[in-house]
């Protein structure tokens, strides 16, 4: 008897282990189908969806069946076992349950449709660069309950959906360009027409600065010791160019000033005795 017991044991064993497996191919097999059902549905729409985009919108259907596939491996290995008693209580426990859930996890259940709001509305999708309220970076993931998001620190940053809805959210990949704006003073002596010229020049010049729209060099203000001008240029959205571009900006445009007797005033202040 304890032979066939253990004979019994063993196939118990074996059947489970194939089914897991099994659930494991299963799994692929839907995302798999998802992915070119999102993409048929795209085409007969005539919609051109991006690797994001499809990434996107196939999430949340996946997850639904990763969760409906997972109940029913459980339930399936609950039988097998002789627990379908198990299988009854968990049923009937799930409603108690849900309703003790409900009031527990309200926050949750709140993430979970500022989720779902955030992969309908899409304002970001993921590999983003985006700002939201005072963080900022690059968007690597977007769950139903919250979105994370690589700082530019190198911090991996976990952010609610019910905050991320709302906050003001700026996307600075969205358009395909984002503009940047170098500030620089000049003596109040300088030939305004002459430093303006010189500043518009080294954003022409510069490649990665795009040509439409076409660059601009303002005279933004007169400030207490310096007439503040602004560059202001194009790009490509890419954080490191960002801070490549400024950072050569400032170099160049001092060697030019230099070069041509322009100054850059440090803040003065005036003392006089009465």
């Amino acid at each position: 008897m304890a032979i066939f017991t253990e004979i019994a044991y063993l196939e118990k064993t074996i059947l489970t282990a194939l089914i897991i497996v099994s659930s494991y191919f299963v799994a692929k097999i839907l995302h798999y189908m998802i992915d070119r059902l999102s993409k048929k549905l795209a085409d007969i729409r005539r919609i051109k969806l991006t690797p994001k985009e499809a990434k996107h919108y196939s999430r949340p259907l996946k997850l639904v069946f990763n969760i409906i596939l997972s109940i029913v491996v459980i339930i399936l290995i609950l039988n097998l076992h002789g627990l379908q008693g198990s299988v009854v209580g968990v049923l009937s426990a799930a409603g108690f349950l849900g309703i003790v859930v409900g009031f527990a996890a309200k926050d949750t259940l709140g993430n979970f449709i500022a989720g779902l709001i955030i992969l309908i509305d899409k304002p970001f999708l993921i590999g983003d660069w985006v700002q939201i309220a005072d963080l900022e970076g690059e968007v690597t993931d977007i769950h139903v309950a919250s979105t994370r998001m690589k700082s530019w620190d190198g911090e991996l940053v976990t952010i609610p959906n019910s905050m991320v809805i709302n906050e003001k959210i700026i996307n600075k990949t969205l358009q395909g360009k984002l503009r940047i704006k170098v500030p620089v003073g000049v003596d109040y002596s300088t030939d305004i027409k002459k430093a303006v010229k010189i500043a518009k020049d080294l954003l022409v010049k510069e490649p990665r600065i795009l040509d439409k729209p076409e660059p601009q060099v303002l005279v933004k203000e007169f400030g207490e010791s310096s007439i503040n001008l602004e560059l202001r240029g194009w790009m490509e959205p890419d954080k490191d160019s960002t801070v490549a571009i400024k950072n050569d900006l400032h170099h160049q445009i001092k060697e030019a000033f230099d070069k041509h007797g322009i100054t850059i005033p440090f803040p003065q202040v005036t003392v006089s005795k009465r």
